[in-house]
């Protein structure tokens, strides 16, 4: 999320189930919510150059965390909150990358419509997905970490905490889920932190306090990584971080960045979007050289990378979804004409992102080659329905989840 006040979103979590869901025998579904299913709208292909310095990809992890990164096939989300264990792609707050199956990615779920696999009265923010669960946080005020079986259920609650800010974003590995704080106690900006908790639940770890209002996770191997958006209503003391998932000492990858939103990782580098500073850029994952891969953007939000591009969106004026090539070029717009494109996550063969703006409140996908923009989901907001407000994403090998934070709602939609 950006500074606004439409995007602190406050979370806690009263979540039921009921009906049961077909094709998942003993799994709960709250109920069936009409989705725009199979629309397309326009295409796009503009070109601006830039410049930068190439690698390679791969990945390991799931979740959204702003990010993802694609590595093996088409699926998880990245830990991005940006994508869990070996069979799913890295991912990080804000975007999310391809993977395995598991059983949603193998089609347990059966689902053509958007279903609700989960409801509550908090506020869903980030979510992720391993081979057997969807996680997400929620809150209002303070955060609860929940899960609930892929295809629906009755959700568990794994812990409820009551930090003054809730959760932001959260990605998912074979054992932990991690997630990033705003903020501490009594609104301080400079107290944000960076916590896991097994995906058993138990006892939260903090791995980094006095954070400055850290937003996107992403996790490659062995390590986090996460962006600070910095201080003040204009932060330029932005940074980038990360460290063991054991914790330890935190090393500073990047500083001095204008409002870092989404992160993401592959193999190689980690990349972020500077959504004051309007810039895409990249860093060793051992630190190094920065290199700025696109500029000139306006407000930049979520991020998400594969093999080849990392891909972005640009929540306002005029919502676009971009990619540039890992190792610096030509950037092209994948879509324009959004309504706040927030999160994205990639598989091998589309992006996909979440449309929060009340009027547009949509998932869509488009071609990581560029085409056809379709609608995956669009609510019906007229005077009647409230917005659904879609927020995080997450994928994996045969479905597509998101968080609706305005109705509460945590989505599921096997992939067209």
């Amino acid at each position: 999320m950006s500074t606004r006040a439409s995007e602190r979103l406050f979370h806690a979590i009263v979540v039921a189930g009921a009906a049961m869901a077909a094709g998942c025998p003993g799994n709960v579904v709250v109920e069936s919510r009409a989705g725009g299913g199979g629309k397309t709208t326009g295409t796009s292909g503009t070109t601006s150059a830039t410049s930068g310095m190439a690698h390679t990809a791969s990945n390991s992890t799931s979740g959204t965390g702003g990010a993802s990164v694609a590595a093996s096939s088409s699926g998880a989300s990245s830990s991005s909150a940006a994508i869990a264990s070996s069979s799913r792609s890295a991912s990080s707050s804000g975007s999310s990358s391809s993977a395995s199956s598991g059983a949603g990615g193998a089609g347990g779920c059966a689902n053509a419509k958007p279903l609700v696999i989960a409801a509550g009265v908090g506020t869903p923010s980030g979510i992720a997905v391993d081979a057997t669960s969807v996680y997400w946080l929620e809150g209002g005020p303070g955060t609860d970490v929940l899960k609930v079986p892929i295809c629906g259920g009755v959700p568990t609650t794994l812990t409820q905490y009551k930090p003054a800010i809730p959760g932001e974003r959260i990605v998912v590995d074979a054992t932990h889920v991690y997630w990033t704080d705003l903020y501490g106690v009594m609104n301080n900006q400079s107290s944000g932190s960076v916590k896991k908790l097994s995906i058993g639940g138990g006892m939260v770890t903090t791995l980094a306090s006095t954070q400055t209002m850290p937003e996107g996770i992403a996790i490659s191997g062995a390590s986090v990584f996460w962006v600070n958006e910095g201080t003040g209503p204009n932060p330029m003391d932005g940074t980038v971080a990360t460290t063991s998932t054991n914790g330890g000492a935190i090393k500073m990858l990047a500083t001095s960045q204008s409002g870092p939103n989404g992160v993401a990782v592959d193999a190689a580098n980690v990349y972020w979007t500077n959504a004051l500073g309007g810039t895409v850029s990249q860093v060793p994952l051992g630190g190094g050289i920065t290199t700025v891969l696109a500029s000139g953007q306006s407000d930049p939000h979520g991020i998400a990378v594969d093999a080849a591009n990392v891909y972005w969106t640009n929540w306002i004026p005029n919502g676009t979804v971009m990619k540039v090539p890992i190792g610096g070029g030509a950037i092209t717009q994948l879509a324009s004409s959004q309504g706040m494109p927030h999160d994205i996550a990639v598989d091998t063969k589309y992006a996909y992102w979440t449309n929060f703006l009340g009027e547009d409140s949509s998932v869509r996908r488009v071609p990581t080659a560029g085409g056809a923009t379709t609608t995956l989901y669009a609510a019906n907001n007229n005077n009647n329905t409230p917005p659904s407000q879609p927020y995080g994403i997450a994928i994996d090998a045969g479905y597509v989840y998101w968080t609706n934070s305005n109705t509460k709602e945590i989505m599921q939609l096997a992939k067209p």
